[in-house]
């Protein structure tokens, strides 16, 4: 298993300040952040995508 770390970053500022927006406890959110932390250690987790 390859373990790369990794930037991670909204692809705009519309989507980055609507994520912001949502409540500390919106399941989506806790979701999200947990997936950014993710792929923050690692890069190549979760479903790899053949190009």
């Amino acid at each position: 298993m390859i373990i790369k770390p990794s930037k991670v970053v909204f692809i705009s500022d519309e989507l980055e300040e609507n994520f912001n927006e949502l409540k500390e406890d919106d399941p989506i959110k806790k979701a999200m952040r947990r997936a950014i932390q993710e792929l923050k250690e690692n890069a190549f987790s979760g479903i790899q995508i053949p190009k």
